[in-house]
């Protein structure tokens, strides 16, 4: 399974449902900007998720991959990218 995050236009929720249908009942509501584990994409617009032990239905175009790479995780990478070019320099003098 993978993690997706909830995304929304407007409002700071989306709608957790039973049935693969706006018009299937709701089981909870998730924040916006909250990870959410893919069970399976269902069709192109609809993906059976689980969040907090329920399992329910949202809606693709509220969800997107979580790729988003944190300021500490670049300066990691440029840290020891860094460092591994000082060692390349060295060893080409």
């Amino acid at each position: 399974m993978s993690d997706l995050v909830v995304t929304a236009s407007s409002g700071n929720t989306v709608n957790l449902r039973i049935r693969p249908s706006t018009s299937a009942s709701i089981i909870g509501r998730v924040p916006t900007k909250t990870k959410v584990q893919l069970v399976e994409k269902t069709s192109t617009d609809w993906y059976k998720v689980k969040y907090e032990g329920l399992t329910g239905y949202m809606m693709a175009k509220f969800l997107k991959t979580d790729s988003k790479i944190s300021q500490e995780d670049l300066r990691d990478v440029y840290n020891q990218l860094k460092e591994t070019l000082v060692l390349i320099e060295k060893i080409l003098e």
